[in-house]
């Protein structure tokens, strides 16, 4: 939902599904235009497609790790919850 808070009051009040998919991607993509074009600012890589390549795997990468451990912190706090 973090993703879709600058164009859901737009979406409001137009009308449109701000949970749809198209909504996702269309909001997604200027916060990776931005981190790709940071990433190679930053590293100033030889070839920039593969720079852009890097970017993104580094972004999906930072995001399942994040994804990773929230899940191993909620399991914990799940089941230190249960066996009390």
């Amino acid at each position: 939902m973090v993703v879709y808070f600058p164009i859901l009051p737009l979406l409001k009040w137009t009308g449109q599904d701000p949970t749809s998919q198209t909504t996702a991607v269309v909001s997604l993509l200027p916060y990776l235009a931005y981190f790709i074009w940071g990433y190679i600012q930053f590293f100033r890589p030889q070839n920039r497609f593969l720079g852009a390549l890097k970017a993104l795997l580094v972004y999906n990468l930072g995001y399942l790790l994040y994804i990773f451990v929230v899940g191993i912190l909620v399991s914990i706090w799940v089941f230190a919850t249960v066996a009390r």
